[in-house]
């Protein structure tokens, strides 16, 4: 495993970065998923509608979090067997 923590504080940022994107585009389905059901099902209860959200969610982003953890593992042992590293990012005022 590499024990590198520029290597890990990348990857991480990286992750939380994909993470972001990804909660994004699931409230924005889960809002037009939604907007769909209340337009073809006509009302009923609001509690079908938020169970129904929250689950379909909840299995997005837990989807989506397994498989950014595949990657940044699959990632982060290709920097550690020196197969293709990810760029090192150096802070602007650090010494050279």
């Amino acid at each position: 495993m590499a024990s590198d923590p520029a290597i890990a504080a990348y990857a991480w940022s990286r992750y939380r970065r994909v993470m972001r994107w990804l909660m994004a585009i699931t409230v924005a389905l889960m809002l037009v998923a939604l907007r769909l059901a209340v337009q073809h099902a006509g009302s009923g209860s609001i509690r079908r509608y938020v169970v129904a959200a929250l689950c379909v969610g909840l299995a997005m982003l837990l989807s989506s979090a397994l498989m950014g953890f595949i990657f940044l593992r699959r990632r982060w042992q290709a920097g550690a067997a020196g197969e293709n590293p990810p760029p090192v990012r150096r802070r602007s005022d650090a010494p050279e």
